[in-house]
């Protein structure tokens, strides 16, 4: 686990609608010191997004709906300070400028190294 200072575990939501990815991100996560929920579609994370607050948002920009550009949009105008953070398959410079436009911080091309990504998270959202 990295050393996390006192106080209380930063808040992640994780929306990605494959049941096994989403696992093994939140297991990965919760295991750093992270708070994590985890749901698999962009309807289902608006509303868990609405009982945060939440620190930080993991979405697959294309979740089990087919809305996550438009979920990262939706969440960032309603949070502008929370880092969202996207994830896809599709690694085009398209879909990367895309989610970014969106409201996306970063986006991680699956699969994507596990170490290297938790580092990531650990720099955009600080504990």
């Amino acid at each position: 686990m990295h050393p996390r200072p006192m106080g209380p575990p930063p808040r992640v939501l994780v929306i990605e609608g494959c049941e096994e990815v989403r696992r093994v991100l939140l297991e990965v996560l919760a295991n750093d010191g992270y708070d994590v929920h985890g749901v698999s579609t962009g309807k289902e994370g608006i509303e868990q997004f609405a009982q945060g607050p939440y620190d930080a948002v993991i979405a697959d920009v294309v979740a089990r709906d087919d809305a996550g550009f438009e979920t990262i949009r939706l969440l960032h105008e309603r949070s502008p300070r929370t880092v969202i953070l996207a994830i896809s398959a599709d690694a085009s410079p398209v879909l990367r400028t895309r989610a970014v436009e969106s409201g996306a911080r970063h986006v991680f091309a699956k699969p994507f190294d596990i170490a290297g990504f938790l580092e990531a998270v650990r720099r955009s959202v600080p504990g």
